[in-house]
């Protein structure tokens, strides 16, 4: 972790350097931390006590997901964001963005619990065990908590932009003032990017079999990475066609903000081995980010300017990029 002073040096120098950070705090799945630390305190009641429901998370968890029916909740990420906004006035920036998360609540989250089924949304001919009806509640309960976070936000901070993953993308239909981050085609419980993107909704694309760096170089026993999503090489990277991907139409190609690379630190023990996971890929994903994916084959020349300028140039700076990745 970092001090609260660091975090304000850490804007104040990004904003030196032209760029901007945006911190993620994700509710309401991949919350077992804040459970956790802060569930077993008087001051905050997080989840249902009553609630019955069972669920997975993909990471194994049984009870990784805030309970979206519980007011503390709400109150705790108005904390949240207020103690975060004076980091904000500290360094002399506006907090203009902000993201929530949203991916990866499991099936079955929030369905047997009382306090969600006390909820205006909630309707009380839904049979939870019909696999429509339990993802329409599921649904009914994100936009509840879509609504009141956003608008938890933007009682912060005036005119904050909300970021969150693509799973939210439904609840938050018809609000122009969210973006969604998209590192699947669609799954089970959300929406497709055809419909996200029907809606007229932002997208900022983040495809997990390119954009994901703790995904392995190749295919090896000593290669670090979860291969969940592929093997990714920096190859494979230049050659990405961001708006091609999910064969966006050129209408709807104006809805993309842009590209997004994702280093998760599951698998990240030493600065060394971040450095390993980040470089040489992310030039790539800045060559691709920036510039569209030539017609014709330069990853030769692309190739020959890492060796010969770039990988000198940041091995000058100390970075640990992966030695052998552009001998072939």
């Amino acid at each position: 972790f970092i001090s609260r002073n660091e975090f304000v040096d850490l804007l104040r120098h990004a904003k030196k350097h032209h760029v901007e950070v945006i911190l993620e705090f994700n509710l309401p799945g991949h919350a077992n931390a804040i459970i956790q630390s802060l569930g077993q305190a008087e001051q905050w009641q997080l989840t249902d006590p009553e609630d019955t429901s069972e669920y997975r998370s993909a990471q194994g968890y049984t009870g990784n997901v805030i309970n979206v029916g519980m007011t503390d909740n709400y109150r705790l990420a108005k904390v949240i964001l207020e103690e975060i906004k004076t980091m904000y006035d500290a360094a002399e920036l506006p907090m203009s963005r902000i993201h929530f998360g949203g991916d990866e609540v499991p099936e079955g989250a929030w369905l047997h619990s009382p306090a969600c089924r006390r909820l205006p949304v909630w309707n009380t001919a839904w049979d939870v065990e019909d696999p429509e009806q339990a993802r329409e509640a599921t649904q009914a309960l994100m936009a509840y908590h879509y609504n009141l976070i956003t608008g938890i936000a933007e009682q912060v901070s005036p005119g904050i932009q909300t970021g969150f993953w693509h799973e939210m993308s439904a609840a938050g239909s018809g609000e122009t003032n969210s973006y969604y981050n998209a590192w699947l085609t669609s799954d089970a419980n959300t929406d497709t990017i055809d419909s996200l993107l029907d809606r007229g909704q932002n997208l900022v694309i983040s495809n997990a079999s390119f954009l994901y760096l703790d995904m392995p170089y190749a295919m090896h026993a000593d290669e670090p990475g979860l291969p969940w999503a592929g093997y990714v090489n920096t190859k494979s990277i230049y050659n990405f066609d961001p708006l091609d991907c999910w064969a966006l139409t050129a209408g709807q190609s104006s809805q993309v903000l842009g590209i997004q690379a994702q280093l998760w630190s599951e698998t990240v023990f030493t600065t060394e081995l971040m450095d390993y996971y980040t470089f040489p890929r992310l030039l790539a994903v800045a060559e691709r980010a920036w510039n569209k994916r030539p017609t014709q084959d330069r990853w030769p020349q692309f190739r020959q300017a890492l060796i010969t300028r770039e990988l000198p140039h940041i091995s000058k700076l100390g970075v640990k990029y992966r030695p052998d990745e552009l001998e072939k």
